[in-house]
């Protein structure tokens, strides 16, 4: 019988669902996949990624709701969950050139992997962020995440 091997242990990492009331309803921002993609090949999917240790020195204008940071899972810690979303919001930014912040609230340098988004002088606004849930891949696949899903009203 072949030996079962350890699961691989999950990344942290962080999607935005991006929404707004267009014409004909409801409009939700998503991204299909590189057919060459290690992770997923070709599907749709929320803007995100995995969590990097520069999204914990990211100044914002706001702090998430401290109901969310309880529901993150993440021990109660604000700071770790307010990572995780900002990891949301640098992760959109690269995916799609679209700022999710406040224009004009940066103050202080920007670590390197947040220096494109902060050419545009905007801040990270967590209050406006409401959370939708957590998902982590099964065990046994060569890739997995631990990611939460937040929601962005697109105004």
């Amino acid at each position: 019988m072949p030996e079962q091997q350890k699961p691989v242990r999950p990344r942290d990492a962080a999607s935005l669902v991006i929404y707004r009331r267009g014409t004909q309803g409801l409009e939700v921002l998503m991204g299909r996949r590189s057919d060459r993609a290690r992770f997923k090949p070709g599907m749709y999917v929320f803007p995100g990624g995995g969590l990097e240790a520069a999204d914990h020195r990211v100044r914002t204008t706001s702090r998430l709701d401290d109901a969310i940071v309880t529901r993150l899972a993440v021990g109660g810690s604000a700071p770790r969950a307010g990572a995780l979303a900002l990891a949301a919001v640098r992760e959109t930014f690269e995916e799609t050139g679209l700022i999710v912040g406040k224009a004009g609230a940066l103050h202080g340098p920007a670590p390197a992997s947040w220096a494109d988004y902060s050419k545009h002088h905007a801040a990270p606004e967590l209050d406006k962020f409401a959370y939708v849930c957590r998902a982590i891949t099964p065990p046994h696949r060569a890739r997995r995440f631990d990611a939460r899903f937040f929601f962005a009203y697109a105004e």
